[in-house]
């Protein structure tokens, strides 16, 4: 999913994604830099991996 699919996503779509990739349904007041998980700091990074060709 692309950054234009989640930017055409409603809200409650959004928040969903959100829990789906992160783990949180809300984000932190000052964003993504300041997301924690049980062991510390949890970096937020969207990476291109494998081949689109393929199912993974």
């Amino acid at each position: 999913m692309g950054f234009s699919a989640v930017g055409s996503l409603n809200a409650e779509e959004r928040t969903r994604f959100l829990q789906f990739v992160t783990g949180t349904s809300r984000l932190p007041m000052n964003g993504f830099r300041e997301l924690w998980g049980s062991s510390g700091p949890q970096l937020f990074t969207v990476e291109k991996w494998g081949d689109r060709t393929k199912l993974p």
